[in-house]
């Protein structure tokens, strides 16, 4: 098809209607305020959980597990950086959703597909953060008996 073809036209994301812009724009606001609060949570459990299950796991000399280790070492990275880890997080985030949502013909489908890729990924490191901290101590409770 060439450019010239107008079903090629109507397409491009750069000759929306007022309307379609406004409900992108919607949608930005919105996805991206979804990833503010995903982050958010993410930040607080990185920031404030894991430090005091890293202490309280390092008192009894357990033998971590390496998605334990992971996990603690990415929390000391961002106990002292979060400010700029959500900062960076915010602007790559942002800056990936508007180039699909304003300027890529791909549209709102690909930037819903892309906020669930980053929830899922969230989900992914909150479960290796439960599982990290569930199993040294669940090996502690059964030296204790």
């Amino acid at each position: 098809m060439s450019s010239e073809d107008p079903t090629v036209a109507a397409h491009d994301a750069t000759n929306l209607s007022k309307s379609d812009r406004r409900s992108r724009k919607f949608v930005y606001f919105l996805l991206l305020g979804f990833h503010l609060a995903v982050a958010s949570v993410l930040l607080i459990v990185m920031v404030l959980a894991v430090p005091l299950l890293s202490r309280a796991v390092d008192d009894f000399a357990v033998d971590l597990p390496v998605i334990t280790r992971f996990v603690a070492a990415l929390s000391r990275h961002c106990v002292p950086y979060w400010p700029l880890d959500l900062a960076f997080w915010m602007a790559g985030n942002a800056l990936v959703l508007a180039v699909l949502l304003f300027w890529s013909p791909l549209g709102t489908r690909w930037a819903i597909l892309y906020s669930a890729a980053i929830f899922c990924l969230a989900v992914l490191l909150f479960g290796m953060t439960l599982v990290g901290f569930a199993i040294p101590l669940f090996e502690l409770m059964d030296s204790l008996k």
